[in-house]
């Protein structure tokens, strides 16, 4: 059993009620099992179902539980700020329901070995198709060290977890966050392939939203690849005109005309894309807001601890 560490469990959480109460005896056996100090913390991004108020049966059973419950649906990245903001562990631990367990103890024990920052991969990123292959080609386009068979399933030290909520981004990517900032990070392939994502095109745009904050690559790849084609179109009416003698007057304008409005488009998308960002994040406005705190045992036993 681990003695000297107070480990902080973060998950967050919507409309997710039955799978909550099959998680919390799961994780809680397996912690008091291997862990004499420890908190779970579930954070109730704006659910409509009965998630919060089963938390608050289980936080009247077991000791160490917290809930924090959003005012709203903010995102799943913003609920796990929100929850590493309220952690007072000395290591923490961000995972989903369906992660397992046990795999906890072989990522923390890695990070302790040296290293700020240790994911759960997959064994096969290939089993989850598209998401895997579109976030391997963006890592290599933004130039951002990213493995596409983790997700947010990680382990971290306190002062990685410390730095990272410095940015005060909006997306929170761990993975994207922890390359930008240079930490020492690591890949466990500790977990089975998870099968085609039940939300692709969301969680792509995550991986590109995310990307884009802290790359300035992806941005100007685009502006180059539409660049590249109004020249094409360019180069192909002036050759298709000089080879029609002259004459063709009509298509040369069209396709001349055609090309610089994909051009002018394309920069104003890139330009849109750029400002809506900068617009988003000077603005400062709060990430969250807790409609409700339910809090067990954990700060008592945590000052017991530091105390000792």
């Amino acid at each position: 059993m681990i003695t000297d560490i107070l480990l902080s469990i973060v998950i967050g959480v919507r409309n997710q009620g039955g799978e909550v109460a099959r998680f919390i005896p799961k994780i809680t056996e397996f912690l008091n099992a291997n862990f004499r100090n420890y908190e779970v913390i579930i954070v109730d991004d704006g659910s409509t179902d009965n998630t919060s108020t089963l938390m608050k049966e289980f936080s009247r059973k077991q000791k160490n539980l917290r809930l924090l419950r959003l005012s709203r649906h903010y995102g799943s990245g913003t609920a796990i700020t929100a929850g590493l903001q309220h952690a007072i562990g000395d290591y923490a631990a961000v995972m989903r329901l369906e992660d397992p367990p046990e795999a906890i103890l072989k990522l923390l024990m890695h990070c302790q070995s040296g290293y700020d920052v240790v994911f759960a991969a997959m064994h096969n990123p290939k089993s989850n198709g598209l998401t895997q292959r579109f976030t391997y080609w963006l890592s290599r386009i933004s130039r951002l060290p990213i493995n596409s068979a983790s997700g947010n399933f990680v382990v971290m030290r306190r002062k990685a977890m410390n730095a990272l909520l410095t940015l005060k981004d909006r997306m929170h990517n761990i993975q994207v966050l922890a390359s930008y900032m240079g930490m020492t990070v690591d890949h466990l392939a500790l977990l089975p392939g998870r099968g085609p994502s039940r939300r692709p095109w969301r969680d792509l745009l995550h991986i590109l939203e995310s990307m884009l904050a802290y790359s300035r690559w992806p941005l100007w790849w685009l502006g180059a690849a539409v660049l590249g084609i109004s020249a094409i179109a360019f180069i192909s009416a002036a050759v298709n005109w000089i080879l029609s003698g002259f004459v063709n007057m009509q298509d040369f304008v069209w396709v001349m005309g055609s090309g610089l409005l994909f051009f002018t488009n394309g920069i104003l998308f890139v330009i849109a894309a750029a400002m809506s960002r900068i617009l988003s994040e000077t603005k400062r406005q709060p990430l969250y807001y807790v409609a409700e705190e339910v809090s067990s045992r954990t700060v008592e036993i945590a000052s017991i601890v530091r105390a000792a």
